[in-house]
C-alpha cells in the first residue's frame, strides 16, 4: 500500500474519488490514488498547464498570491487543484454534491497530510533536457515530425535526438530555441 493510498483511507472522505500529487512544472505523476478511471496523466499535465497559466495571470495583474488553489465544477464532480508546495500541486476530484467550503477544508487537510511525503529536489532529478522533450511531445502539432524539424534547424542528428541523455547543454539550448521558433512560442521549463 502506498504512502498515499495510507493518507485517503485516514481521512475518510466518501466524496473523494482521485488524488494526484504531480510535479510542476514538468507534470510528471508523482503518486496516485483513484477509485475511478482515467488518464492520470493526461490530467495532470493539463493541470499543470493551468497552474502555470494562472502564474502569468498573477505576473500581469502584478499579485504574488501564495497557496494556488483552482476549482473546476459540474454537476457530477468538483475537481481542485492545491498547491502543496512550491514544486508540487494535487489534482482532487470529489463527487457532487459535497459544499465548496468542505472541499477547502479537505485539501488543507489532504495537503497537510500529503507535504511530508513530497522529495524536496524533485525538480532537479528530471534534466531539462528531457522536461523539454516532454514539452515538445505534449504541445506540438505533430510531435512524431517536431524532432525532425528540430534536427534540421539545429544540424544536430536526429538519432541523436532520440537519446535526449547524450546531449550537451549547449545543444540543448539549441533545441528549445528551435522548437520555441518552430511552435512560436516561448518554452519555459
Amino acid at each position: 500500500m502506498s504512502w498515499l493510498t495510507t493518507i485517503i483511507q485516514k481521512a475518510e472522505i466518501p466524496q473523494l474519488k482521485s488524488v494526484s500529487v504531480v510535479k510542476n512544472p514538468s507534470g510528471e505523476l508523482l503518486e496516485y490514488w483513484s477509485s475511478i478511471h482515467f488518464d492520470e496523466g493526461r490530467l495532470a499535465a493539463y493541470f499543470t498547464d493551468i497552474v502555470r497559466a494562472e502564474g502569468r495571470i498573477r505576473e500581469v495583474i502584478a499579485m504574488n498570491l501564495k497557496d494556488i488553489r483552482l476549482t473546476v465544477e459540474s454537476n457530477h464532480l468538483t475537481i481542485a487543484v492545491h498547491e502543496l508546495s512550491e514544486r508540487f500541486i494535487g489534482v482532487f476530484i470529489f463527487q457532487n454534491p459535497i459544499p465548496l467550503g468542505m472541499v477547502r477544508w479537505n485539501l488543507k487537510k489532504l495537503g497537510e497530510a500529503i507535504a511530508p511525503h513530497l522529495p524536496s529536489e524533485a525538480l532537479e532529478t528530471v534534466s531539462e533536457t528531457k522536461r523539454l522533450f516532454d514539452f515538445i511531445a505534449r504541445y506540438a502539432p505533430d510531435p512524431h515530425m517536431m524532432l525532425r524539424r528540430v534536427a534540421l534547424k539545429t544540424k544536430i542528428p536526429y538519432a541523436k535526438l532520440l537519446d535526449p541523455d547524450q546531449l550537451q547543454p549547449e545543444e540543448t539550448t539549441k533545441i528549445k530555441s528551435a522548437a520555441e521558433d518552430i511552435l512560436g512560442t516561448r518554452i519555459e521549463l
